[in-house]
């Protein structure tokens, strides 16, 4: 078999042009890309500002990370408010009170506070900075759940609520709620009954398209509950009076590195879902032996930064503790997603 020179030496070139091309392509990108970055702003915040017991990791344990093969998004927006409304305190909450007609002082449990009427109660977590208001349902009557007010109409009650709470509504996705229906009596979802009392809709805190979370490491909802006439039954807030702004683009951190980043301590401990007993009666079942970090997830968290708040996005990772008693948990993480070099403490 003859082989064709000046034919092989056209095909040569062909694919010499052809990587020739692409190649181009890529390193301009790669260079954008690299000038697009070094001039980004840098944020000023210097940690997501949670608070955790030291003692959990004050031997630094072991961290087995599981989840290499996980792909999330290379890039997030960071976004910015200049709200001074600071946290929820006992003075905003007497304030949010009175806003839905509650007078006096209010019960004190640790850092719960709740007034009380004959069927009515608002209540505000000063800890999980939530704010609830419970109308009684008895005097309701049960109606087919075709016969409660469309989307549109309980969208509009929903945003006269967060009106009333001053709340903007920058955050919220409107699009798509989720409804459940319920008797109003006892607790549990009824939705597979054709008749109801109450009808709960949820609105999820979203912003480009990543959930929201709060320090409880839930994804934050606002929830509404009416009735077939479209009254106000009640409302489940977290406390978000920001209105964000668009501050640019930034590339995140790998996932990797975020895992290497907690095995030498960094990032946060938000929740332990615990089986301890401390039967042993030592201090072994306050001391983290391994972690073994399972699954991750991206979102957003507000946190305070110079000049107001900033919504940052953070790594999310779930997993299984074990402590120096053999004890074992849940455990959930939350870290920071944007590189070193872009904070400003």
């Amino acid at each position: 078999m003859k082989v064709n020179l000046e034919e092989l030496s056209k095909a040569l070139k062909f694919v010499l042009l052809v990587v020739g091309f692409f190649g181009a392509i890529f390193i301009t990108y790669y260079f954008y890309k690299h000038f697009q970055y070094s001039r980004l702003p840098k944020i000023p915040v210097s940690s997501l500002n949670i608070t955790e017991d030291k003692d959990l990791r004050k031997d630094q344990p072991k961290v087995v990370f599981n989840g290499a093969k996980v792909k999330l998004r290379g890039e997030a927006q960071i976004y910015f408010s200049s709200s001074k409304a600071g946290r929820l305190d006992s003075k905003k909450a007497t304030k949010l009170a009175k806003i839905f007609n509650f007078k006096g002082s209010p019960t004190k449990t640790g850092g719960l506070l709740m007034w009380s009427e004959s069927k009515r109660r608002f209540l505000v977590d000063l800890s999980d900075q939530t704010i609830i208001l419970a109308e009684s349902t008895t005097a309701e009557k049960l109606a087919p759940v075709s016969e409660f007010p469309s989307k549109e109409k309980v969208n509009s009650k929903a945003r006269e609520v967060l009106k009333q709470l001053s709340f903007p509504e920058s955050a919220i996705d409107f699009k798509k709620p989720t409804s459940s229906f319920s008797t109003g009596v006892g607790v549990g979802d009824q939705r597979k009954s054709s008749e109801a009392r109450v009808k709960a809709v949820d609105y999820p805190f979203k912003v480009d398209n990543l959930s929201v979370f709060g320090v409880d490491t839930k994804p934050l909802t606002f929830q509404i509950k009416i009735s077939k006439d479209n009254k106000l039954l009640g409302f489940t807030a977290p406390w978000q009076p920001f209105d964000w702004d668009l501050v640019e683009k930034y590339p995140l951190k790998g996932i990797g590195q975020a895992a290497e980043e907690i095995a030498a301590g960094g990032g946060s401990i938000v929740q332990i879902t615990s089986t301890i007993t401390a039967i042993k009666g030592t201090q072994g079942n306050k001391q983290l032996n391994q972690i073994n970090l399972i699954g991750v997830d991206l979102g957003y968290y507000a946190t305070v930064g110079q000049g107001g708040y900033y919504l940052v996005p953070i790594y999310i990772f779930t997993g299984k503790a074990t402590f120096k008693s053999a004890e074992y948990s849940d455990i959930v993480f939350y870290i920071s997603a944007l590189p070193d070099r872009f904070i400003s403490e």
